[in-house]
């Protein structure tokens, strides 16, 4: 099955599932759930993902560490943590992730009820492995240099960097 052909959940503004669709026939309309990993270091460099250019929404843009949306049957939380050992090969605990406020947010043109992780990781980069159908590559930021570039760059981030950044 291609991704284009999996069953999302769509939700309502209380995050309740309604409808579910091939992510293919999602429509602007629709609201869809998308869970999301920041991981950071004990010094709170964050490590980001830029995203593989042949991705059809916002190639090459710079996103959180791992991002998905959640599929049918799924809660955010397996998702997050099947998707984290798939794009960058890094296990993941569901008792380890840190919980942040769900948002709604409008990117582009796409209206998402985001879950947020938050996951601290001392990194051992012999353990990190960003797969090439999603990720083009993985990078860690400081949190003054990770505002300077978005400021400098801002069409490089994705939305949810820029706000994930001011509220971490």
């Amino acid at each position: 099955m291609s991704s284009q052909d999996e069953i999302i959940p769509i939700v309502n503004l209380d995050d309740e599932i309604i409808w579910y669709k091939a992510r293919k026939d999602i429509t602007s309309e629709d609201i869809y759930r998308v869970s999301a990993c920041w991981i950071k270091d004990s010094d709170w460099n964050i490590l980001l993902a830029q995203r593989s250019y042949t991705k059809r929404n916002d190639p090459g843009k710079w996103s959180a560490a791992v991002a998905w949306t959640v599929e049918k049957w799924e809660s955010y939380e397996h998702n997050i943590t099947k998707e984290t050992s798939e794009e960058i090969w890094l296990i993941v605990n569901k008792e380890d992730l840190i919980i942040w406020k769900k948002i709604y947010l409008n990117e582009n043109n796409h209206q998402i009820s985001w879950q947020r992780f938050l996951y601290i990781y001392d990194w051992d980069k012999s353990v990190l492995r960003a797969e090439e159908w999603a990720v083009e590559q993985l990078k860690r930021f400081s949190p003054e240099d990770l505002k300077e570039l978005i400021d400098s760059f801002p069409d490089d981030f994705l939305e949810s960097v820029k706000w994930g950044l001011e509220n971490f």
